[in-house]
């Protein structure tokens, strides 16, 4: 019910998602751009309007979101560690 046009603010780019790259370009992404909505964040600094998907900077989008993901995951992996 959000309008076309609309801007979601996200104060930095891995809270996005924690799915990795391609399940959230496929996914959250795709579903906001489908509607028309543009993504924003603040961290890095960053206006990703529906279909910028071939332009340089959301191929840094991309290595941010991967980054983000493999982070999680390695903290992820040290806290089970820990918990055995």
């Amino acid at each position: 019910q959000v309008p076309r046009g609309s801007v979601l603010v996200i104060e930095n780019a891995d809270r996005l998602s924690r799915e990795g790259a391609v399940k959230t370009i496929r996914g959250v992404i795709g579903d906001l751009w489908d509607h028309g909505i543009t993504i924003q964040t603040l961290s890095p600094e960053e206006t990703y309007p529906p279909d910028c998907d071939n332009e340089p900077r959301f191929i840094g989008f991309l290595l941010y979101l991967q980054r983000a993901y493999d982070e999680s995951k390695r903290k992820g992996e040290r806290r089970a560690a820990r918990w055995k």
